[in-house]
């Protein structure tokens, strides 16, 4: 299996067991259940897509949860197609890819700009050392 249709079948089974955990469990107050849940589903979405299941097991049908059929996925990003034109040069796997990217690269900056904030705050707030723990006071 390449490397971009490893990628692309975590992406898909992150994003179905998000929507179960919104559709499902979101409105739940069981913090310690649902942080479980979430980082079992995350783990389990990088090593699921590692097996292979032999045609006609029950496991093989569950492959086509929400009518994803990942041999199919596998054949897509393996074979590039050529867009619209010949002369574009640009390959569906190298969009996906150029997709992907930019979606981290804006996630990345998105992350570091929070951070950023947080540390004006602390920057600009009294610090109030109380044993084990500080606390920092805004006007």
């Amino acid at each position: 299996m390449s490397f971009p249709a490893y990628i692309l079948k975590v992406s898909l089974a992150i994003l179905l067991c998000w929507a179960l955990y919104r559709i499902a469990f979101r409105k739940y107050t069981f913090f310690r259940w649902n942080r479980i849940y979430l980082f079992g589903s995350v783990v389990l979405s990088f090593i699921l897509p590692l097996f292979r299941f032999p045609r006609g097991s029950r496991l093989s049908d569950a492959a086509y949860l929400n009518g994803i059929n990942w041999e199919y996925v596998d054949h897509l990003v393996g074979n590039p197609v050529v867009l619209a034109s010949e002369n574009a040069g640009i390959s569906l796997r190298t969009l996906l890819l150029l997709i992907y990217l930019g979606g981290v690269l804006v996630l990345l900056t998105a992350g570091i700009w929070q951070c950023l904030k947080i540390r004006k705050l602390t920057v600009a707030a009294v610090r109030i050392d109380s044993g084990p723990v500080t606390i920092y006071v805004q006007d």
